[in-house]
């Protein structure tokens, strides 16, 4: 039978560490999201610097959406993710230290939403490409849904809980949200699989190497669409550079793959099941992934 002698997600070690991991993080997040608003107006009674909090919260979004997804390529997706989640427990953990020493400012409140919101950009990016390092290929779309579940479910439980920890104490709700992180961080150190597989440095082309012979069955896995000045790889936009490249002389397949790799499509590529060997399509070219 298919699938036969394959353990269930919930026997996974490493993905339910990242989950209830990230369950108890994110409700410290739906959590502070309560919180800002009702700790600006009970400070300043002013809706328009409640306002600004929550667009300081939001505005990386906006900023560091696109260049974090090929960073997060590049980069050890892991470090970044304890990177993130440390500075988080930090910026969070200021705000209500400063809160019990009655020394909190609109300006350290706007900061430290800034931070938290640029720090989530990055972990949710490097979450999302790592997860298929971390489940089988066929437990991905299970995956999916269950952090989907985890995401809904701190939605209903993070919001009251939001307004009952403020209405004990305006600097609960924000320290229950550090010490998540904490949790998140701690939980993150026990997860053993690499969070993406290691590429090796492309080695220089020499004139006389020559493009891989490619294996038919496998053009299909994957399509790099051809567009005016230029392709898309995974939805990315590859400039022209790409577009002059001939793809017929060995040297320029090898500076479009460059090309491609510093724009952190690889990673792409790998989270949608490309592997090595595996043939690509590019336009009307198909070539061999190494």
């Amino acid at each position: 039978m298919p699938g036969q002698g394959r353990s269930p997600l919930w026997r996974n070690r490493d993905f339910i560490l990242l989950w209830s991991g990230q369950v108890v993080s994110t409700i410290g997040t739906r959590v502070t999201s309560v919180a800002y608003p009702l700790l600006v107006l009970a400070q300043t009674h002013s809706p328009a610097k409640a306002g600004l909090v929550g667009f300081a919260q939001s505005l990386p979004y906006m900023l560091f959406y696109l260049p974090a997804g090929a960073l997060v390529d590049r980069w050890n997706r892991k470090r970044v993710m304890l990177v993130a989640d440390a500075g988080r427990a930090l910026a969070l953990g200021s705000l209500a230290l400063a809160l019990a020493l009655d020394e909190l400012t609109l300006a350290q409140i706007i900061v430290v939403a800034f931070v938290e919101g640029s720090l989530f950009v990055f972990f949710s990016l490097s979450e999302s490409a790592a997860l298929p390092q971390i489940v089988p290929k066929e437990q991905l779309p299970t995956a999916v849904a269950q952090n989907q579940a985890r995401i809904q479910g701190a939605d209903l439980a993070g919001q009251p809980l939001g307004g009952a920890l403020f209405g004990i104490s305006r600097l609960l709700p924000f320290a229950a949200d550090a010490i998540s992180y904490a949790i998140s961080f701690v939980s993150l150190l026990f997860v053993r699989p690499a969070f993406q597989e290691e590429r090796e440095r492309a080695p220089t082309v020499e004139a006389e190497d020559r493009v891989p012979v490619l294996r038919p069955a496998a053009i299909e896995r994957f399509d790099v669409a051809e567009e005016p000045g230029g392709y898309r790889v995974a939805g990315r936009r590859v400039e022209r550079a790409v577009a002059m490249t001939d793809l017929e002389n060995p040297e320029a397949v090898a500076f479009l793959r460059r090309i491609i790799d510093r724009m952190g499509v690889t990673g792409a590529l790998e989270s949608a099941g490309v592997k090595p060997g595996d043939a690509v399509r590019f336009g009307k070219h198909e070539l061999e992934w190494e």
